[in-house]
């Protein structure tokens, strides 16, 4: 398993996929909160302190995948990517 700096490299990775898709104008929003739910789950310390906001991107994200939502962009930038950066201040504590 990648140790907690490998994590934090992807979580900047993904961040930075998040940003060149521009959630204020892409219409791949299914992608911004793909991206923003995917390199969380393994890692179980966060897990622990992260929960709500994890399980809510990890629902979105299935619900992106597997039943073709379309994201009301307001939501997605002012509440799902609020999530990806409390996760990633979270994995700064670790590291």
């Amino acid at each position: 398993m990648p140790d907690q700096q490998a994590h934090l490299h992807q979580t900047r990775h993904n961040h930075d996929l998040i940003t060149t898709l521009d959630p204020a104008t892409t219409p791949f929003l299914d992608w911004v909160v793909t991206g923003a739910f995917y390199w969380v789950g393994k890692v179980k310390e966060l897990r622990r302190t992260v929960r709500p906001r994890y399980k809510e991107l990890e629902f979105q994200s299935q619900r992106a995948r597997y039943q073709c939502v379309t994201f009301d962009r307001n939501d997605v930038q002012q509440r799902l990517l609020v999530y990806l950066t409390d996760i990633e201040q979270e994995i700064r504590k670790l590291i």
